[in-house]
Formats: structure tokens, sequence, C-alpha cells
């Protein structure tokens, strides 16, 4: 991305505009905020000029996801999977989520030192052996 954002924004008057470089430009944010390097992430947005993070749909949909995140409304990062403005996106939104997951997964393990999933969570959505691979240390119940 250094190499590409020096023809994006430094030799932008001798050459074209790329036709890729929001989508690009997007990706990378989303790449940053999937990787929770957040401070990175909004020191990106400086290069941007407002007008395009608010017009392009590359550049508004991680501004949007990182919102969310900043809210805690994590469900409207899972929703926003289905909205996406390139298939490109979706590598670095399962990410994102698996992210999140493993963010909720570890407070609640400091949180509780116990917790019934039928009594907290309904209907467990995953099935045992899933937890038993992400978390093999938990004991059976």
């Amino acid at each position: 991305m250094t190499q590409l954002k020096c023809c994006y924004f430094d030799c932008k008057e001798q050459l074209p505009q790329s036709a890729y470089m929001h989508q690009l430009l997007g990706l990378n944010l989303l790449f940053l905020l999937s990787q929770k390097r957040v401070a990175e992430f909004h020191m990106e947005l400086e290069w941007l000029p407002a007008k395009d993070i608010q017009t392009s749909v590359y550049t508004k949909n991680p501004v949007s996801l990182e919102q969310y995140l900043m809210e805690g409304s994590y469900n409207k990062v899972f929703l926003a999977k289905g909205n996406i403005p390139a298939k490109s996106y979706t590598f670095f939104i399962d990410i994102l989520l698996d992210t999140i997951r493993d963010e909720i997964t570890g407070c609640i393990e400091k949180a509780y030192e116990k917790i019934p999933f039928t009594e907290h969570f309904g209907r467990p959505r995953w099935v045992d052996h899933e937890v038993r691979s992400l978390r093999p240390a938990w004991p059976t119940w």
C-alpha cells in the first residue's frame, strides 16, 4: 500500500486516477480494522479527502464498521457482511468477525468462572467440539 499511496497521492497530478484506488484504500482500512490496528486506521483516514470518505462506498464501509465497533454494536458488523461493496471485502470481513468473536470469548472467559450456555445464550450456536477446538482448556460440563 505504501507504494500505491505514492502514486495515488504524491503523483496524482502526473498520473491518471486508478479505477481501483478507492477499492484498495478501503480494503486497506478494513485490513487494519481486522488486525485491531485502530490508530493506524485513523492515520490512513487522514490521507483521504473528506469528500471521498463520504461518497465512496469502498471507504464508507470500513468507516461504518469502525463506528459499529466503537459503539459495541457487533450485531451491525455481522449484518454488514451482507452489504459489502465488493467481493474482495469478504476475506477481511470474515477475519474481522473472527477477531470480534475472540475478543468476546476472551472477555467472557475473564468475567465468568462458570457460565451455562443454555441459560445465557439460549440454544448453543456452536457444537461442543467446535468450542473445544477453540478453548481446549475449558472444563467439561
